[in-house]
């Protein structure tokens, strides 16, 4: 109990009022927490076979992808009266609870190379009907960010973060290029998790080229 009212606080205080109500009635059985899929990366696996003396191996290009989501939070009547907010602000999330239009769920997408690892995570919102992003609908804004978590002996570059699709459903993108250090080999890798009105998501594995 003292985790959920920690959790509501601190998300009210610094969302505003941002809380997760309960989800929509039509949403579908949810998603696995975590998946992970593994693959090499062809044209790595190809421009290593035609360079020998890059001294690379097919290990070089393996890459490993994970998709991570967390269960929305359901803020029950009594979290909301025993938290810390005032009168006005539990009277305003229970409003919005008791319509329950509004869930949101955090996400994390990480890719691990050979000796590096990159991630694009954030915050998305949805009502059953619609799913948004890092646009503000109905008073909520959720979050996409990309970035390197550590890279040792490989050069990334190009990176790219964007998000694209529709009202029902929003794709998050990231891609870079990788340069293991000191050989002219170079190629791409990104992956895309596609997030849905109906609060599911997908996309576990990376696409490489």
């Amino acid at each position: 109990m003292k985790a959920k009212i920690a959790i509501l606080t601190s998300i009210a205080a610094a969302a505003g009022l941002s809380v997760m109500a309960a989800a929509p009635a039509n949403a579908e059985e949810a998603e696995p927490s975590s998946a992970t899929t593994s693959s090499y990366a062809p044209d790595c696996v190809a421009q290593i076979e035609a360079l020998p003396e890059s001294g690379l191996s097919k290990e070089d290009c393996k890459v490993t992808s994970t998709l991570k989501v967390e269960d929305s939070f359901v803020a029950t009547a009594a979290d909301i009266a025993a938290s810390a907010l005032s009168d006005a602000d539990k009277a305003e999330i229970l409003n919005r609870r008791a319509r329950g239009a509004i869930t949101a769920k955090h996400w994390s997408q990480f890719t691990t190379g050979a000796a590096y690892t990159r991630t694009h995570n954030g915050t998305f919102y949805y009502d059953g009907s619609r799913v948004w992003v890092t646009t503000q609908t109905s008073g909520y804004t959720g979050s996409h960010q990309c970035f390197t978590n550590y890279s040792v002996g490989f050069n990334l570059t190009g990176t790219a973060c964007n998000e694209s699709g529709s009202a029902s459903a929003r794709n998050l993108y990231s891609a870079w290029d990788v340069n293991p250090n000191g050989t002219p080999v170079v190629y791409n890798v990104s992956m895309t998790a596609t997030v849905k009105a109906n609060g599911t998501i997908t996309g576990y594995g990376a696409t490489v080229g």
